[in-house]
């Protein structure tokens, strides 16, 4: 992010990638309180963040939801936690890179598993039902 056209096209790979900008500007936000970047590159992240959004939309609108990223996790935190035990700090740079993306995805599918179906679960539609009576507001 040495400049904020190169800054915004990281925050849509990201983005893209992690399919989610809130995850991407949380992130942004704790490396500017961690001095890893400056407030005016997070800027072109965030723009990127909003773009990725979008970006996202549209690969959800082609491919479905068939592509499960939490699939990765497992592999990409084997791959991640022999570079994050290697003396050299770049490489254990990148292994704890890699190890955060995978407990990102992993975290997301969790989220995503934890909540319930409306459509199927009649329970849920009934108590919600049971708020939407227009008499209950009067």
């Amino acid at each position: 992010t040495y400049n904020r056209y190169l800054g915004v096209l990281t925050g849509i790979l990201i983005t893209s990638i992690i399919q989610s900008s809130s995850a991407t500007t949380v992130m942004t936000v704790s490396f500017v309180n961690a001095g890893i970047l400056s407030l005016i590159e997070s800027g072109g992240i965030m723009m990127g963040a909003n773009i990725g959004t979008t970006t996202t939309a549209w690969l959800v609108s082609f491919l479905g939801f068939k592509v499960k990223l939490s699939v990765f996790c497992i592999p990409l935190l084997a791959f991640g936690v022999p570079m994050f035990l290697i003396r050299n700090n770049s490489i254990k740079n990148w292994g704890q890179f890699i190890i955060g993306f995978a407990l990102l995805f992993l975290g997301l599918d969790e989220l995503k598993n934890a909540v319930p179906d409306l459509k199927n679960n009649p329970v849920v539609l009934d108590f919600l039902s049971t708020y939407s009576s227009p008499a209950l507001l009067t």
